[in-house]
């Protein structure tokens, strides 16, 4: 077995949390299409960095398919009176769609 590691940096880091900055303040002005695209992005970064038992993760999640998930995950929101959001199923349903499209590299045979 191999060992588990994260290689990314504090100065990446930084750049993403920099980058949240505007996308706070433009993601009103997309509906949360920015926020998604964010979300990817910060997910990418952080398999791509990400090494368990010496083999990559990737993601290969895409915004517009997450906005997708989040404007379905607002409306059973909306209808539950709060409830999926506070239960916590919305947050386990967006962990669910991070995991499946978190995958491990293989190297071709």
């Amino acid at each position: 077995m191999g060992e588990s590691r994260f290689t990314g940096g504090a100065l990446g880091l930084w750049g993403i949390k920099l980058l949240a900055i505007p996308v706070l303040f433009l993601g009103v002005f997309t509906l949360g299409i920015l926020w998604a695209w964010y979300s990817c992005f910060v997910q990418r970064w952080k398999t791509k960095h990400t090494f368990i038992n010496g083999v990559q993760l990737r993601f290969d999640g895409r915004a517009i398919a997450l906005w997708v998930r989040i404007i379905i995950w607002s409306l059973l929101t909306f209808i539950t009176f709060g409830l999926y959001a506070f239960l916590g199923f919305r947050t386990i349903a967006k962990m669910r769609w991070f995991a499946r499209h978190t995958h491990v590299i293989t190297a071709p045979r």
